[in-house]
């Protein structure tokens, strides 16, 4: 419903009719301090009778050095890493 998309995001929000029920309203209220603290938004579309839709938006930057990686069996190592 429209008047729910403008609380989505509430803190212990939730459409759920128990509180039993899974759940506690706060998935979508941390995921968009996340998104937002990375410099991102978030766009819902909702259709009754079907949920709803979350976009989530992240600017893209390009890494300044390779990344760090996780040694596995048969990956690259970088820099000067010693090799037990």
């Amino acid at each position: 419903e429209e008047k729910n998309i403008m609380h989505i995001t509430d803190p212990f929000f939730t459409t759920k009719r128990k509180r039993t029920d899974s759940g506690s309203g706060l998935g979508l209220f941390v995921s968009l301090r996340i998104v937002r603290d990375h410099g991102g938004f978030m766009r819902f579309k909702s259709s009754p009778g079907k949920g709803t839709n979350v976009f989530v938006y992240l600017p893209v930057k390009k890494a300044k050095e390779k990344p760090h990686e996780i040694e596995t069996p048969g990956s690259k190592r970088y820099k000067d890493e010693e090799v037990a």
